[in-house]
């Protein structure tokens, strides 16, 4: 293989031999890719991994397909687990505290509908209820 060095990069190249770091520009070369070898290495390494507690605590590697699978399950259960609109509503008009006013009821009767729907809730309908917990 015969590699052609831009000048700015055979202009480093000499440098290297000149101070005496290298003897001959394929050491130079090898020393590049080496350090790009290991550098991707450390990248490699540094890549955030999907993973669990065990019951010590300790971390446990996931597959991607094993951690989707986690989600999926933990999605289901909450589904399966949610408490029903009509149950939320009920609570909070149990609550022994001054009325809410009908804005913030009606902002909390909007946002609570996640309890009986199939998706997660939106980040903006848990800020909603937040603040109105907050009222409380």
């Amino acid at each position: 293989m015969q590699i052609v060095l831009p000048p700015e990069l055979e202009q480093l190249v000499q440098h290297q031999i000149m101070s005496g770091n290298y003897q001959t520009a394929i050491d130079v070369i090898w020393a590049g890719v080496r350090l790009l070898e290991r550098q991707s290495q450390q990248d490699a390494d540094s890549a955030p991994s999907f993973g669990d507690l065990d019951d010590h605590l300790n971390f446990v590697q996931l597959t991607e397909a094993e951690m989707i699978q986690q989600s999926l399950e933990v999605l289901a259960n909450y589904q399966q687990d949610a408490i029903p609109h009509d149950q939320v509503e009920a609570w909070i008009k149990s609550l022994d505290c001054p009325p809410a006013s009908s804005a913030n009821r009606s902002q909390l009767v909007e946002t609570s509908k996640f309890c009986r729907s199939s998706e997660i809730p939106s980040a903006q309908s848990l800020s909603h209820i937040i603040q109105f917990l907050r009222i409380l």
